[in-house]
């Protein structure tokens, strides 16, 4: 994985965690008066209770705060971003897990054992889910919320049975915590198949199978975007077509089979002759081919197809007991594009000096002229 995709797959992860538990600071607004409120516990037992309500709903605000400020402050402080909201989280598992104590030590709070119970499960449950994307942060929110109130309830009488379910259902949810995890980066993992797939499709598109180079579609699409790029640059660009000599006496005599063998030998053959990045090289037609050149001077294009032709030439194709031997015609054009020419030209050019070469003996090179 590179940095780029590193990073992109970070930020991915934290906007996931962000819009998962979004929903839960509304829920943590409104469950501790949906507790207190009932029992009358705001005027018995207001200390408490407004304490733990207005941490809660204060503590909400900051999330809320901190939402509206990610589009500003996650790109240029990604780690600061995420310690906000890790803390944050974490604090609303605290205030839980205070309730939970609280209403489990105190006998007042008798009346909202269960209910307190009851928030406290099911917050920690939906924490597997909305934290999932980070292990540790689903696994920690869980520890936090149940586990003080678990070890607390140990040492009633009242409360030991309770304490034992509490125990097993904490580590029901760190086990799920861990399946959900799993579950959620396998999504990466399927998804960077499909990408593979679909890269492989893109290349399967543009290059002949047979020989490796590109097809004549994607060559039409990067001359395009070459002479384009010449033109706007004052830049001149050579074409080269070439085309293998009496191929058709060589399949009729040999055979399909050593017919693409041929035509594989020429393409490695131009393939090694051509160094620079910007070279482009594909299988033109059946058995002919096009060198495109950029910033390439008419002399040295010549240099290059005359490397190429020696080559094929000198070149042999084992079939059992025939050696076959091809040569091959070449057609140069050279053109400083303009934006009142058509990039039709420059091929239209490589072709009647191609034209000319067959015409001219084959197995030699024609410049247009």
């Amino acid at each position: 994985m590179n940095f780029v995709d590193y990073h992109e797959i970070r930020k991915r992860i934290d906007m996931d965690l962000l819009s998962r538990s979004s929903f839960a600071i509304a829920v943590h607004c409104i469950i501790y008066p949906a507790i207190f409120y009932p029992y009358g516990f705001y005027e018995s037992k207001p200390i408490v209770s407004w304490g733990v309500t207005v941490a809660a709903i204060t503590l909400s605000g900051i999330r809320l705060a901190h939402i509206k400020l990610t589009d500003i402050f996650y790109d240029r402080f990604p780690t600061i971003w995420m310690s906000i909201f890790t803390l944050s989280s974490f604090s609303h598992a605290l205030i839980l897990s205070i309730l939970l104590v609280i209403v489990s030590y105190d006998a007042e709070f008798e009346p909202v054992i269960s209910i307190s119970l009851v928030v406290c499960a099911g917050m920690s449950s939906a924490a597997t889910s909305s934290l999932c994307p980070k292990l540790y942060m689903a696994i920690v929110f869980s520890l936090i919320s149940l586990l003080p109130a678990t070890v607390v309830n140990v040492f009633s009488e009242d409360m030991k049975s309770v304490s034992l379910v509490m125990g097993v259902y904490l580590a029901y949810l760190i086990l799920l915590s861990i399946r959900t995890n799993k579950e959620y980066l396998r999504t990466f993992d399927i998804e960077e198949q499909l990408e593979f797939q679909k890269k492989e499709l893109e290349a399967l598109s543009r290059i002949d199978a047979l020989t490796g180079l590109y097809n004549r579609g994607y060559f039409n699409t990067l001359y395009k975007i070459v002479w384009d790029s010449c033109v706007r640059n004052n830049i001149g660009l050579t074409l080269i077509l070439l085309d293998a000599d009496h191929f058709k006496i060589i399949n009729d005599t040999y055979g399909h089979t050593s017919g693409d063998a041929c035509l594989k030998n020429i393409a490695g053959t131009m393939r090694n002759n051509l160094n620079r990045k910007t070279d482009i090289v594909c299988r033109y037609g059946g058995e002919e081919f096009a060198i495109l050149l950029t910033n390439t001077p008419i002399s040295d294009a010549e240099k290059v197809a005359e490397k190429i032709r020696n080559g094929i030439e000198n070149a042999q194709v084992e079939n059992g007991e025939h050696i076959i031997t091809v040569t091959a015609s070449f057609g140069v054009a050279y053109m400083l594009p303009s934006s009142d020419d058509k990039s039709i030209q420059l091929i239209e050019r490589a072709d009647k000096a191609l034209y000319l070469a067959k015409n001219s003996g084959r197995n030699c090179i024609k410049v247009y002229s």
